[in-house]
């Protein structure tokens, strides 16, 4: 899997944003040097121009969340695939995801996913596996993905995922308007 689509989905959605900022500063500009308005009608506009922005801004924002989320979810439906697909693998699988979420720490989910693979239980180290990314136990994570290559990449991209999510800071830049 590669998040190369997402990327170019979400740098359109940015690149959206940065053109709406530009267009309602611009227009804010316009409204400010109009000699044709009174100060009541300026404010007004400006006003009017300001709530259009935020909310031109807050719809890309979540535009973005929401393709975030949607990525994140079909990885993950993927991932679980991996379990299986029968009724006692599904079984199996929701057991382990019961016990995988009493995991407290990094280190027992370690020694939980080694055991695991030890022993050829794949639906519990995929359970514990997806607990420590929700949890970010990189170590975890990554002795996961070492022994199942076939979702290494997969697990990285959740990883980054991830992390997208919560990189509100940078987010919040591309969709904030100064006016």
């Amino acid at each position: 899997m590669s998040l190369d689509y997402l990327k170019a989905q979400i740098s359109t959605v940015r690149q959206e944003a940065a053109r709406a900022q530009t267009f309602h500063s611009e227009e804010a500009q316009r409204i400010s040097r109009d000699p044709n308005f009174t100060d009541a009608y300026k404010d007004e506009l400006t006003k009017t121009n300001t709530e259009t922005a935020k909310t031109k801004l807050r719809d890309l924002r979540e535009k973005e969340k929401a393709l975030v989320a949607d990525k994140a979810k079909e990885i993950e439906k993927a991932l679980d695939a991996k379990a299986g697909h029968t009724g006692s693998d599904i079984i199996a699988f929701r057991d382990a995801q019961d016990r995988a979420e009493k995991i407290s720490d990094a280190d027992e989910a370690e020694r939980i996913i080694a055991r695991a693979l030890r022993n050829n239980d794949d639906t519990l180290a995929y359970a514990v596996f997806r607990r420590a990314l929700e949890a970010r136990w990189a170590k975890a994570v990554n002795l996961f993905a070492d022994e199942k290559p076939d979702a290494t990449e997969a697990a990285k991209d959740l990883v980054n995922i991830r992390e997208e999510q919560t990189n509100n800071f940078e987010r919040a830049m591309h969709y904030a308007y100064f006016g």
